[in-house]
């Protein structure tokens, strides 16, 4: 076998042992209860050729809240649901509901490491490429999606693949498809997908401009007819369908929502939101590997490499201002799209200072490496939770930030279940969760509960001042949850 072909099967494997163990381990994301609604819906309206669903009932087409398109996700996750989950009479019945959600999430996702080793191989940069594709593949924060049944994963791939795609094509003086194809399914998973037109035109920047303006106008136009002919809502609106959606979702991300940001509950948590959790939310050696690029890209012989990069640049600026700007800020996996890209950065800048250094020193730092990465074995299943010791870890963080959502919950439900109590119990943080982690009594009403389920998530945010105030004159504290070394949930019993 082939050494680049090992090194691929070894990556592609550490990849997808990392998503696929043990899957339904892993807690709800409170939007994937939501998401696998829709996608019943989808499956649902598709079989029964139902086009009033699709030309003004579904979620896309909805004016008062603001959803992706989703239908990558839905489609493949309501198949998979349909095949291997659920009640229908076509299913085989082998997988819980969320697992089969789940999984061709977890499946494709785990190709990126992948297709960004062979993208650096094929640029001429194989051991970037290893190191870049050994990290993705361990990335706490990529971990944390690919797990879910959310949308953000296949936004980053298919991302990632029209950028890449397009440059490849231009540089071997060849005329692909495949990059609107692609961009086609960015769009159509989140709105954000267009940006990577962005990174299209910053080709134009390059030396190579020519190869790339014939390219440019063919897969602009193949983006147009495919996602005209895979989007129900462009069949009666193909014109005017893509900017009036894209309107409509810009001004509904302008929407704020409450954070919990440095230790304060505010609707904008101002500049510092993303810098802050790039910065804290990866690996601590990815972080020296970028500062170590920077140092290396803006040196003064060096800055006509700025040039070869734009195209990555320019995209890169545009989607971080996109979420930079936008009103909600809802988390780190906003990020996602980046990641790949920042991955790709910090590892130059690891292979640059390992160039720089001594035998022993270069031992020391692919031990350390390995040791950085690996975090993502510490925090499973709960890879959201994940945050780097520059601040001091999930312990020394917590309270000042949201180490994530629905954290807690399972966990809290499993050790009533093991110790036996009985009784209904109220979860106050992700209440449809429930059902999916035990077969107990859920109300939601607080007065008929036996047990009080408080995920600190929520409870930190003030939700609902008249929920917590209740439960500290009627019931008491009977064990805490700790996740990480921080506290996520507490679990009170009727006085």
């Amino acid at each position: 076998m082939k050494p680049n072909l090992r090194i691929s099967l070894f990556i592609l494997g550490l990849s997808l042992f990392f998503r696929l163990w043990h899957l339904g381990q892993t807690s709800l994301q409170m939007d994937e209860v939501t998401w696998m609604v829709h996608s019943k819906e989808l499956i649902y309206s598709a079989f029964h050729r139902d086009s009033a669903f699709f030309r003004e009932k579904a979620w896309w087409n909805w004016t008062s809240e603001n959803y992706a398109i989703g239908l990558p996700t839905n489609l493949l996750g309501g198949v998979s649901h349909l095949l291997f989950g659920g009640t229908s009479r076509f299913s085989l019945k082998l997988l819980p509901d969320i697992i089969s959600a789940r999984l061709p999430i977890a499946v494709i996702s785990a190709f990126l490491p992948l297709l960004v080793y062979r993208f650096l191989f094929l640029v001429g940069q194989p051991a970037v490429g290893i190191i870049a594709a050994l990290g993705l593949a361990a990335s706490p924060l990529m971990l944390a999606s690919d797990r879910w049944f959310l949308n953000d994963s296949y936004l980053a791939i298919f991302s990632f693949l029209s950028l890449s795609s397009f440059y490849m094509a231009g540089r071997n003086k060849k005329i692909s498809l495949w990059p609107g194809i692609w961009l086609a399914l960015a769009f159509l998973t989140k709105p954000n997908g267009v940006l990577v037109g962005v990174g299209w035109l910053g080709c134009l920047l390059l030396p190579s401009r020519k190869n790339y303006l014939k390219l440019l106008l063919t897969n602009s136009i193949i983006f147009f007819l495919m996602t005209t002919i895979l989007w129900p809502t462009a069949w009666f609106n193909p014109v005017f369908a893509i900017p009036e959606y894209l309107l409509r979702q810009l001004n509904l991300a302008q929407v704020p929502i409450q954070s919990l940001f440095l230790g304060k509950v505010v609707l904008d948590p101002g500049s510092l939101y993303y810098p802050f959790h790039l910065f804290t939310k990866n690996p601590e050696i990815v972080v020296v590997g970028v500062i170590g690029s920077l140092l290396f890209l803006f040196q003064t012989k060096k800055r006509q490499r700025l040039t070869v990069v734009s195209p990555f640049i320019l995209y890169c600026l545009a989607s971080y201002a996109l979420i930079h700007f936008s009103g909600t800020k809802a988390g780190p996996r906003y990020l996602l799209p980046l990641i790949p890209w920042v991955y790709i950065l910090s590892a130059f800048g690891l292979y640059w200072i390992y160039q720089h250094l001594n035998k022993p020193l270069r031992t020391s730092l692919i031990f350390v490496a390995l040791i950085s990465f690996s975090s993502a074995l510490i925090y499973f299943p709960e890879n959201q939770i994940f945050v780097n010791q520059f601040v001091g870890g999930p312990r020394g963080i917590a309270g000042s930030i949201r180490l994530g959502v629905c954290l807690g919950g399972r966990d809290a439900l499993l050790l009533l279940d093991q110790r036996g109590n009985g009784g209904a119990y109220y979860l106050y943080g992700c209440a449809d969760n429930g059902p999916y982690y035990t077969d107990r009594v859920q109300t939601k009403n607080l007065k008929e509960a036996t047990y009080f389920i408080e995920e600190t998530w929520l409870s930190e945010l003030h939700h609902d001042d008249s929920v917590m105030p209740y439960v500290n004159r009627n019931f008491k504290q009977i064990f805490p949850i700790y996740q990480s070394g921080a506290l996520t949930a507490r679990v009170y019993e009727r006085n």
